[in-house]
Protein backbone atom coordinates (compact mmCIF):
# COMPACT_ATOMS: atom_id res chain seq x y z
CA UNK A 1 0.00 0.00 0.00
CA UNK A 2 1.39 3.42 -0.92
CA UNK A 3 1.96 6.00 1.79
CA UNK A 4 1.85 9.76 1.39
CA UNK A 5 5.17 11.55 1.08
CA UNK A 6 6.35 13.45 4.13
CA UNK A 7 8.93 16.25 4.06
CA UNK A 8 12.60 15.41 4.71
CA UNK A 9 13.56 15.04 8.38
CA UNK A 10 16.74 17.08 7.95
CA UNK A 11 15.12 20.31 9.28
CA UNK A 12 16.34 22.26 6.26
CA UNK A 13 14.10 24.47 4.19
CA UNK A 14 13.82 23.64 0.49
CA UNK A 15 15.31 27.06 -0.31
CA UNK A 16 18.49 26.02 1.52
CA UNK A 17 18.73 22.80 -0.49
CA UNK A 18 17.99 24.06 -4.01
CA UNK A 19 19.89 26.78 -5.90
CA UNK A 20 19.32 27.35 -9.62
CA UNK A 21 17.31 24.09 -9.73
CA UNK A 22 20.34 22.10 -8.50
CA UNK A 23 21.47 20.65 -5.17
CA UNK A 24 23.10 23.51 -3.25
CA UNK A 25 24.75 21.11 -0.78
CA UNK A 26 26.36 17.71 -1.04
CA UNK A 27 23.98 14.75 -0.80
CA UNK A 28 24.97 12.11 1.76
CA UNK A 29 23.75 8.79 3.07
CA UNK A 30 21.52 9.39 6.09
CA UNK A 31 22.98 6.32 7.82
CA UNK A 32 26.76 6.42 7.30
CA UNK A 33 27.33 9.94 5.90
CA UNK A 34 28.99 8.71 2.69
CA UNK A 35 28.87 11.36 -0.07
CA UNK A 36 26.47 10.29 -2.81
CA UNK A 37 26.42 13.48 -4.90
CA UNK A 38 28.68 16.52 -4.82
CA UNK A 39 27.05 19.96 -4.54
CA UNK A 40 25.51 21.19 -7.82
CA UNK A 41 25.78 17.74 -9.44
CA UNK A 42 22.03 17.01 -9.63
CA UNK A 43 18.87 18.69 -10.86
CA UNK A 44 15.89 19.17 -8.53
CA UNK A 45 12.83 17.36 -9.93
CA UNK A 46 9.26 17.32 -8.59
CA UNK A 47 7.26 16.12 -11.60
CA UNK A 48 8.19 12.44 -11.22
CA UNK A 49 5.94 10.69 -8.64
CA UNK A 50 7.26 7.19 -7.99
CA UNK A 51 6.46 4.46 -5.49
CA UNK A 52 9.76 3.62 -3.81
CA UNK A 53 9.90 0.56 -1.52
CA UNK A 54 10.30 1.39 2.15
CA UNK A 55 13.81 0.85 3.52
CA UNK A 56 12.43 -1.33 6.31
CA UNK A 57 9.79 -3.88 5.46
CA UNK A 58 7.49 -5.57 7.98
CA UNK A 59 8.17 -9.25 8.57
CA UNK A 60 5.90 -11.88 7.04
CA UNK A 61 4.45 -9.48 4.46
CA UNK A 62 3.52 -10.92 1.08
CA UNK A 63 3.73 -7.56 -0.68
CA UNK A 64 6.40 -4.89 -0.72
CA UNK A 65 5.41 -1.76 1.19
CA UNK A 66 6.02 1.43 -0.79
CA UNK A 67 5.64 5.17 -0.38
CA UNK A 68 4.94 7.66 -3.16
CA UNK A 69 7.71 10.25 -3.36
CA UNK A 70 7.77 13.38 -5.51
CA UNK A 71 11.01 15.23 -4.65
CA UNK A 72 14.18 13.97 -6.31
CA UNK A 73 17.77 14.79 -7.16
CA UNK A 74 18.19 13.71 -10.78
CA UNK A 75 21.35 12.86 -12.73
CA UNK A 76 21.75 11.43 -16.23
CA UNK A 77 24.56 8.94 -15.65
CA UNK A 78 26.15 6.72 -13.01
CA UNK A 79 29.42 8.66 -13.30
CA UNK A 80 27.69 11.78 -11.94
CA UNK A 81 27.65 10.10 -8.52
CA UNK A 82 30.47 10.22 -6.01
CA UNK A 83 29.37 6.88 -4.57
CA UNK A 84 26.28 4.76 -5.32
CA UNK A 85 25.30 1.11 -5.52
CA UNK A 86 22.65 -0.64 -7.59
CA UNK A 87 20.35 -3.56 -6.87
CA UNK A 88 19.47 -6.25 -9.37
CA UNK A 89 16.38 -5.32 -11.37
CA UNK A 90 13.06 -5.92 -9.63
CA UNK A 91 10.02 -5.66 -11.92
CA UNK A 92 12.30 -3.99 -14.46
CA UNK A 93 13.57 -1.29 -12.06
CA UNK A 94 17.05 -1.04 -10.54
CA UNK A 95 17.14 0.66 -7.14
CA UNK A 96 19.92 2.88 -5.81
CA UNK A 97 21.58 2.12 -2.46
CA UNK A 98 24.48 3.56 -0.50
CA UNK A 99 27.64 1.93 -1.82
CA UNK A 100 29.28 1.97 1.62
CA UNK A 101 26.59 0.69 4.01
CA UNK A 102 24.08 -0.64 1.42
CA UNK A 103 21.11 1.12 3.05
CA UNK A 104 18.26 1.79 0.70
CA UNK A 105 16.66 2.10 -1.59
CA UNK A 106 17.54 5.79 -1.70
CA UNK A 107 16.36 6.10 -5.30
CA UNK A 108 15.88 4.35 -8.61
CA UNK A 109 17.11 4.15 -12.20
CA UNK A 110 14.29 4.93 -14.63
CA UNK A 111 14.20 2.06 -17.15
CA UNK A 112 12.80 4.24 -19.97
CA UNK A 113 15.08 7.29 -19.77
CA UNK A 114 18.05 5.77 -17.89
CA UNK A 115 17.92 8.80 -15.58
CA UNK A 116 18.86 8.27 -11.94
CA UNK A 117 16.63 9.68 -9.18
CA UNK A 118 17.63 10.06 -5.51
CA UNK A 119 14.79 10.81 -3.06
CA UNK A 120 15.34 13.94 -0.96
CA UNK A 121 13.59 12.27 1.99
CA UNK A 122 16.03 9.31 1.97
CA UNK A 123 19.29 11.29 2.20
CA UNK A 124 20.95 14.10 4.16
CA UNK A 125 22.03 17.34 2.53
CA UNK A 126 25.01 19.21 3.96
Amino acid sequence: MAQAHSPPDNNQEQADLVADDRNALSVRCSTCGCMILAAKAAEYVTQKPFQLPLCRQKKNMTTVEKETLTEWWSVKGAFDFENIGFTNASDGVKYLVCADCEVGPVGFLCPETHTHFVALSRVKNR
